[in-house]
């Protein structure tokens, strides 16, 4: 990897996969989250170049909770599998603050347990999804979960701004998601069943 990382170098994607030099063995999860870390920030710094005033809101509304939401996953991760220092995992999040402000961040970042870390969530504005927080065991699954609600709550609000386009393109993504899935689950050998329960699981998740 050290190798592959290097191939990139003078390429916009060196400098993000290069921080994971400071994770002991990094998972693909850490790649995709590195890549689309500096993505998310590429996209918010030409949002002001490419729409009005009040497309802008609901481009912030629906980014700006991605990224927050994001952090929170990233951060509970690399604190409970990885047990990175505050200030590596600081350095691997998105750099841009929604409703989750820096103080909280650094709240976060500081927690010595998850039980304090659950206690900080509380004090924010995502405090109202604290009990689904606690309760499920897959944050990205959870990630997943509260961003169809707002994409799709924001599409019904605004039916005729770009929410309708960010939703539009959502769902395409799910989509190229679930083929993936099957050609690897197909690639790999495993059992028709379970490429079936694969199916359901993501056909079942809330539009």
């Amino acid at each position: 990897m050290e190798e592959f990382r290097q191939a990139l170098a003078g390429s916009r994607y060196y400098r993000p996969l290069k921080l994971l030099e400071r994770i002991e063995n990094p998972t693909l999860f850490d790649y995709e989250t590195a890549l689309d870390t500096y993505a998310f920030t590429a996209i918010w710094q030409e949002k002001n170049k490419l729409i009005n005033k009040k497309e802008q809101k609901t481009f912030e509304k629906i980014y700006g909770m991605q990224f927050d939401l994001l952090n929170i996953v990233f951060i509970f991760r690399y604190k409970k599998f990885y047990d990175l220092p505050a200030e590596q995992i600081a350095s691997l999040l998105i750099p841009i603050n929604y409703r989750l402000k820096p103080d909280k961040i650094r709240l976060l970042l500081e927690a010595n347990d998850e039980a304090e870390f659950w206690g900080i969530i509380e004090t924010t504005h995502y405090a109202k999804y604290i009990d689904k927080f606690r309760t499920e065991q897959h944050l990205d699954l959870l990630y997943e979960k509260l961003m169809d609600e707002v994409i799709s709550g924001r599409e019904k609000e605004e039916p005729y701004s770009a929410a309708t386009m960010y939703a539009y393109l959502h769902d395409k993504e799910k989509e190229v998601e679930l083929i993936t899935r099957i050609i690897e689950a197909i690639h790999y050998g495993r059992d028709v069943a379970n490429i079936q329960r694969v199916i359901d699981q993501m056909l079942k998740q809330p539009k």
